[in-house]
């Protein structure tokens, strides 16, 4: 479904991805790890549109879309979530979820001037749509809550909705288990099962938690100083030198 195709980046002088190629299987669950500074979240910047690669093309679907515009990217069905919380806190969680829904809305500005059926019947299936989400993510309770609220765990959870309510084809995770105790891990592990069987969503998620990605990926992808090390299912990679080696480092 997603193709990587000798992906380059470099910032001046400095190579953050070198010749980096991997492939993502349509309704699969995908991880991508490595340490710190490895050019994880460089590469979800390049396939969502925030950067161009200085080499190398991305394919969505056969399609390329290398250097597209993220909005375009969005609209090519690949939505993302970011490892620094992206929500609105002053707003309600329920009204969170209604406004990551706008793209797909059908109403214009003179229907929203002039309060149409059309609007009304728009924001009714946008606030179904949300509550909807909300019992997905157990936050049903927490509707009218403002975000900044609620835990940060609840909070995680509430930008996987935000992710995943507009039911994209390809959902970008950017350590989503950052910050989340063994009870929002295990609740996490049980949505991305979801969004997978239940929604259609295939996912590729940077994570650093490994009891998460051994848990929930049928493949893995190991960058390690922006290099490809090692491909392969998680026991291949948990029992690879070189992924302990980056790791753990060697002995002198």
């Amino acid at each position: 479904m997603l193709k990587l195709e000798s992906i380059s980046m470099y910032f001046g002088g400095l190579c953050a991805l070198n010749d980096v190629s991997f492939e993502v299987a349509e309704n699969s669950i995908h991880g991508i790890i490595g340490p710190n500074g490895s050019g994880k979240t460089t590469l979800f910047n390049i396939i969502n549109g925030i950067y161009k690669p200085t080499n190398g093309k991305v394919f969505f679907n056969k399609r390329d879309i290398t250097g597209m515009d993220p909005n375009l990217v969005a609209k090519e069905g690949i939505a993302r979530t970011f490892q620094l919380l992206r929500i609105f806190p002053s707003m309600s969680v329920l009204d969170n979820l209604i406004v990551a829904q706008v793209v797909i809305e059908n109403s214009s500005v003179f229907d929203a001037i002039f309060y149409t059926p059309r609007l009304r019947k728009d924001y009714d299936e946008l606030r179904k749509r949300a509550f909807d989400m909300l019992k997905v993510l157990g936050l049903e309770n927490k509707a009218y809550n403002s975000a900044d609220s609620i835990s940060i765990g609840q909070r995680r959870m509430l930008q996987l909705g935000i992710g995943a309510i507009r039911s994209p084809k390809f959902l970008l995770l950017d350590e989503c288990a950052a910050g989340l105790d063994p009870a929002n891990i295990d609740k996490l592990l049980e949505l991305l099962r979801i969004f997978r069987g239940e929604y259609g969503i295939t996912i590729l998620m940077i994570e650093h938690i490994m009891s998460v990605v051994m848990n929930v990926c049928e493949r893995l992808t190991v960058l390690d100083y922006g290099v490809k090390i090692f491909e392969g299912d998680p026991y291949e990679v948990q029992n690879n030198e070189k992924v302990i080696e980056a790791y753990l480092g060697t002995n002198p």
